[in-house]
């Protein structure tokens, strides 16, 4: 068979892979509906397809002000539509499908020609199991931005010189998409991937695997990309408010999320920025509907953490014991992943140490995982050092640092033994470290898998509170002549192919988070009449509260606190929820 034959029959044979794969993935999903991981998503959802403020709003809040320009978009074209989780199943795919070609490329490559598919299949899905799975069902937007930077990580990592031009060309295509969607749908991501981007650029070039002149075009894609996106998002925030709002949002953040001093600690600090003991637990419970709930206040309360403190802490061995303390009280499966992760990387190095006559090639090889590994480190460090080291953020690493590495280790045992990787007859040393290095490879993709299941929070992903949320908004379109304000206990995630083309929950808000004081907020409430709500307000007919867990007895105070005859009484009671309000006798 000529060359240009077998070529084609190649590609004809990879085409077929993505069908089938493609198809799998659609049927795993009807199998297994995808979810929500956090309520945040279903947020963005809202506010992109127009659940808010009754028509879809491309904003610069949560993502990139381009990303939701085109969401906003589709769902202003076809509001029958669920666009928001169907982009990010077809970005799932998408990269589950460039993950695919990377280690299918990878193997041939290696001119390993036996078996090729059934190991290509199998390696494969060990990544999919170990790092993929969890995330196909609990979806999130941090995870799909990690994920689009993650692709275009790998993508960069297997272009080659010897690749025809259209090829190059069609590859560098892909990565910048990928990239414009790991920057914009979550610049915290954004910001993982764009690190990882360049890494992997200058490796690759290192290499000797694409020329210079493909390296800059590379870069200074991702380099435009990032400025259009951050010129965007900042240009339109000018009059529209959003850039001022975003000064509130991150000094909110950083009090909720971080390290803060609590009442007990500071009273004279809360009561300067007209906070008592009652309003510090209201805020605690994300009740930001006060005029002293301001980015003054935060930013009062925030510095006093800085200026007095080294990160938070009273010295540089309490921020040491903070951030061992950090790790310790994480997932389980983090500290798993990160010690197999370590260990894995310095088994296969040493193996192509020990098996190779080029001592020079070898280091060259070795010195692509380790640098992955170290920026991987390198980023835990810093979340450590925040003392917030939350799941998703350490998904994002793994995505953009980890299996970079892995793959470069994956292609390391695949150039320790080019033309097989066991032989029927004597097993020699050098076979030994291959089969070693493999299954090195796959137990460090079972172990997340299994740990990240076993781990899990199913509470937080209990079906059942997204019922919950579908029937309040069910309840208040119902119910159009009243505004309703939900606690925090009923900040659960919604479903994600909830469609509300004709009528949409506009009349009800959460009492706090992220989204309060935003301009698109202050033009939600005024189509109910409102310009911000006080306790006046609260003490209105059309005014209602909704609850899992009855009468939030902080508001009530806070509300005798003007009015002391003030009194609370619960107006209907549903199966999941009650709702009630405020009068003053």
């Amino acid at each position: 068979m000529s060359m240009t034959k077998a070529k084609k029959a190649e590609k004809k044979t990879v085409f077929y892979d993505y069908i089938i794969l493609s198809f799998v993935m659609v049927v795993f999903w009807f199998l297994q509906k995808p979810r929500f991981a956090t309520n945040d998503d279903y947020g963005l959802m809202s506010i992109l397809a127009g659940y808010k403020s009754g028509t879809p709003s491309a904003v610069p809040f949560y993502c990139e002000f381009l990303y939701s320009v085109i969401v906003s978009g589709l769902y202003r074209l076809n509001s029958y539509i669920p666009w928001y989780i169907l982009i990010f199943l077809f970005l799932m795919v998408t990269n589950c499908l460039c993950l695919y070609y990377v280690v299918s490329k990878s193997i041939r490559d290696s001119k390993i020609d036996r078996y090729g598919r059934v190991i290509t299949f199998f390696i494969f899905i060990c990544f999919v199991l170990g790092i993929y799975f969890f995330n196909l069902v609990y979806i999130t937007f941090s995870i799909v931005s990690a994920i689009c930077g993650c692709s275009a990580v790998l993508l960069i990592l297997t272009m080659k010189n010897e690749n025809d031009s259209v090829t190059n060309n069609i590859i560098t295509g892909i990565v910048f998409v990928l990239f414009f969607f790991a920057w914009n749908i979550r610049i915290e991501s954004g910001y993982v991937a764009f690190v990882s981007v360049i890494l992997a650029i200058v490796y690759t070039i290192y290499d000797n695997n694409i020329s210079t002149n493909r390296g800059v075009l590379l870069a200074v894609g991702v380099v435009i990309i990032v400025a259009i996106s951050v010129f965007a998002d900042w240009y339109v925030g000018i009059d529209s408010g959003w850039n001022d709002f975003k000064f509130l949002y991150d000094a909110c953040g950083q009090y909720t999320d971080y390290t803060h001093l609590s009442y007990e600690e500071a009273p004279d600090l809360y009561q300067s920025i007209g906070w008592n003991e009652n309003m510090y637990h209201l805020v605690g419970n994300w009740f930001f509907m006060d005029t002293n709930v301001n980015y003054q206040s935060f930013d009062v309360l925030n510095k006093s953490i800085a200026e007095e403190t080294f990160y938070g802490y009273s010295s540089r061995r309490a921020l040491l014991v903070g951030m061992f303390n950090t790790f310790k009280n994480c997932s389980l499966w983090i500290k798993v992943f990160a010690s197999i992760w370590g260990i894995t990387v310095l088994i296969i190095s040493i193996c192509r140490l020990a098996n190779s006559k080029d001592r020079n090639a070898a280091l060259k090889d070795v010195l692509g995982p380790f640098l992955f590994l170290l920026l991987g480190f390198v980023f835990m460090s810093y979340l450590l050092l925040k003392g917030r080291f939350l799941d998703r953020a350490v998904y994002t690493i793994v995505f953009c640092t980890m299996l970079p590495s892995m793959i470069l280790c994956f292609r390391i045992v695949l150039k320790m033994e080019k033309n097989q990787l066991l032989s029927c007859g004597r097993v020699n040393k050098n076979q030994l470290f291959i089969v070693l290095a493999n299954v090195t490879i796959a137990v460090v993709c079972i172990a997340i898998a299994v740990l990240g299941l076993v781990t899990a929070n199913w509470d937080k992903y209990n079906p059942e509170n997204t019922k919950v949320k579908m029937n309040l908004e069910k309840y208040v379109i119902d119910n159009d002549e009243y505004f309703y304000i939900n606690d925090v206990s009923l900040t659960m995630t919604g479903d994600p192919f909830a469609i509300y083309p004709e009528k949409k929950p506009t009349n009800y808000t959460f009492w706090g988070g992220t989204y309060l004081k935003s301009p698109l907020y202050y033009e939600q409430i005024k189509i109910y009449g409102f310009d911000d709500f006080s306790r006046d307000d609260f003490l209105k007919e059309n005014v209602r509260f909704v609850s899992q867990q009855g009468i939030n007895e902080y508001l009530l105070n806070y509300m005798k606190e003007e009015y002391p005859n003030c009194t609370a009484e619960v107006t209907d009671q549903q199966d999941s929820f009650c709702v009630y309000r405020f009068t003053d006798n």
